[in-house]
């Protein structure tokens, strides 16, 4: 689920809600890569709330701060603590750590039951 939306588009009702929040003029920065590393048995919980955060930080920007990238051990199907099949963009072995496309941040999601 690589992660850098597009555009947004709401009700007229809802459509300046936001504005408040963002700022006047935009960023020509580039999004910070983030990547995580999904362990079977990875804790949904976690995983979830680390991603939420990253999609919520670029509802309020006028520009994404963030876009992430999921990864498999050696599937791009990871099943969670919960039992829950969840869809990798790609596997270990694909991940780039150096060199133009590397990532940023890396984080490695585990849980109870991962070695």
């Amino acid at each position: 689920m690589s992660q850098i939306s597009e555009k947004r588009y709401f009700s007229h009702r809802l459509r300046d809600t936001n504005s408040a929040f963002l700022p006047a003029r935009q960023s020509d920065a580039e999004p910070i890569r983030v990547g995580f590393v999904l362990q079977p048995h990875f804790s949904m919980m976690a995983f979830t709330a680390a991603v939420d955060a990253l999609v919520t930080a670029n509802l309020v920007q006028a520009t994404p701060l963030f876009g992430f990238t999921i990864f498999g051990l050696d599937a791009t199907t990871v099943r969670s603590d919960l039992g829950i099949d969840i869809s990798a963009n790609s596997t270990l072995d694909e991940l780039v750590l150096e060199g133009e496309g590397a990532l940023d941040v890396l984080i490695v999601c585990g849980g109870f039951r991962c070695n």
